[in-house]
């Protein structure tokens, strides 16, 4: 199992991922899911295996859910009637769900990310063992979620320099030193005040 989804990464890992666990762990449904930003009341699929494959990612009020739960307190299960338990889900209606067993997933400074689940429609005896499994790939998969964030915090930090840069009433410009003073980037003011075309920069 470990080696079917090691050498992936990004959104093809967690799509391997949750499928994988699916199948190992006989499960009907499967997903891995982030905290949406600034709203920690809803979270976000980054995949979802739903009994017969992978499909569209999708937002979830965590109100009135094992996994608003799960969120807090890691894992969390129920090996049966967890309808019973989250009356007010009509997701777990819809889906037919009777087991869940969640786990929380976390950066490297201890935040939470979001969580792994897999959710099953018939009362299930090996909780444990289920747990253990999902204990074993969730540091992975938080690692590539906070490295995703990473990377969109910094190309979300690069637009906003760009922009900046583009709009102030002097020269902007950025050079490798050490690649022959290979100019990265500068403004269009670099242009008007030098005469120079964006070829000759």
């Amino acid at each position: 199992f470990a080696c079917g989804v090691s050498d992936e990464v990004g959104e093809k890992y967690f799509r391997s991922m949750v499928e994988h666990l699916a199948k190992i762990l006989e499960a009907d449904y499967a997903f891995i899911a982030e905290i949406v930003p600034n709203n920690r009341n809803r979270i976000r699929t980054i995949a979802m295996y739903m009994v017969d494959g992978i499909v569209d990612n999708m937002e979830l009020d965590l109100a009135d859910t094992p996994c608003e739960i799960t969120i807090e307190k890691s894992p969390h299960s129920y090996a049966s009637d967890v309808q019973k338990k989250f009356p007010q889900s009509h997701q777990l209606r819809e889906m037919n769900v009777h087991a869940y067993i969640g786990l929380s997933l976390f950066d490297s400074a201890g935040k939470s990310l979001g969580i792994m689940v897999v959710m099953y429609r018939r009362a299930v005896d090996n909780v444990k063992m289920i747990e253990s499994t999902l204990q074993i790939f969730a540091t992975r998969a938080a690692a590539e979620i906070e490295r995703r964030l990473s990377d969109e915090a910094l190309r979300e930090s690069e637009r906003s320099y760009r922009t900046l840069a583009q709009n102030l009433p002097a020269m902007v410009y950025r050079i490798f030193l050490r690649e022959n003073n290979r100019m990265q980037f500068f403004n269009d003011m670099c242009k008007t005040m030098t005469g120079y075309s964006e070829l000759e920069l």
